[in-house]
């Protein structure tokens, strides 16, 4: 039998690459009008199967705050298994990283070879929102027409599109803790459908909107039923 380096590298390079999908090829492949109609269809199949999530918080001495691990498994049986990595560490802002960071692991689930491997922050920010938009074309009026964002993390823009998908959206009003992060939220949506506004207290606009929309990693309560 030929052992030979020769030997070995001819097989590795015979094998089949396993793909790697970035952040900017999912960004711009992917449209939530598609992505809320794929979700409604996963959700309700029962050939899909979903575990209960891992959760495990761990410390970070470097930030002094906890950090969380989120593994997300989930088998289509005889098509597809894949499991979602991410990581929450709430004080990335100082290192100038989003929160969430990730991967997404794609197998062939009759014999677990890695398929792809997807960078999840994107994917998680695409998810989260077309779920939350799914959810709320059940819930919310049919003629909602107005909007209010509360949080300017990576999903916030995320969900205010997804959201003007399944609703009429013509108002989005932006908090946040930081007012020009509130207000880069806005710039970045110009040219929309609808016109969007900072706002500095949540207050001054939650008894007036159709639809919230909270998504941050706030420690104490933002919407307040006396509001």
């Amino acid at each position: 039998m030929d052992v030979s380096p020769t030997h070995y590298f001819h097989i590795f390079s015979n094998m089949e690459q396993t793909v790697q999908i970035g952040d900017d090829f999912i960004n711009d492949n992917t449209h939530f009008p598609e992505l809320i109609s794929t979700l409604q269809q996963g959700f309700s199949s029962e050939e899909i199967i979903i575990p209960q999530r891992h959760h495990h918080d761990f410390p970070n001495p470097e930030t002094g705050a906890d950090s969380t691990l989120l593994l997300m498994p989930a088998w289509h049986p005889g098509k597809n298994a894949g499991v979602k990595m991410v990581t929450i560490s709430p004080e990335n802002a100082r290192f100038d990283l989003p929160s969430i960071q990730g991967s997404y692991v794609l197998m062939d689930a009759t014999t677990g070879k890695v398929k792809a491997i997807l960078e999840a922050k994107s994917l998680t920010a695409k998810r989260t929102a077309a779920a939350s938009a799914l959810a709320s074309s059940f819930l919310s009026r049919s003629d909602a027409s107005s909007l209010l964002m509360i949080g300017t993390g990576a999903l916030s823009t995320n969900l205010i599109q997804a959201h003007a998908e399944v609703r009429p959206i013509k108002k989005v009003y932006v908090w946040g803790r930081n007012l020009e992060k509130a207000q880069a939220i806005c710039d970045g949506l110009r040219g929309e459908k609808f016109s969007c506004q900072t706002v500095e207290a949540i207050e001054d606009k939650i008894a007036e909107v159709d639809i919230v929309s909270c998504a941050t990693l706030s420690k104490s309560p933002l919407v307040l039923g006396k509001h």
